[in-house]
């Protein structure tokens, strides 16, 4: 793999891939495999996303503080409108 992009678009695939055998398998063994729908997408991110910043917007650690202000900035920046 020569670029970046080979590399998302390989690592993309596989982890798909990987979450849809462990799907498969789960299932057959009796389990039942749920998602929540938007809207409990959205409560629930509003619910979490509180404690991200307490813990580690808020961490000893100034390295892992300073780390998840550019991973919280990423993330804005690339939310779907």
């Amino acid at each position: 793999m020569d670029t970046a992009g080979e590399m998302a678009e390989w690592s993309s695939k596989n982890s798909l891939s990987f979450v849809a055998d462990m799907e498969a398998e789960w299932k057959k063994q009796g389990a039942t495999v749920s998602r929540l729908s938007s809207a409990e997408q959205a409560t629930y991110m509003t619910k979490i996303a509180p404690l991200g910043d307490q813990m580690l917007g808020g961490h000893k650690n100034e390295q892992i503080r300073e780390m998840y202000g550019i991973l919280k900035a990423s993330a804005k920046k690339h939310e779907k409108m």
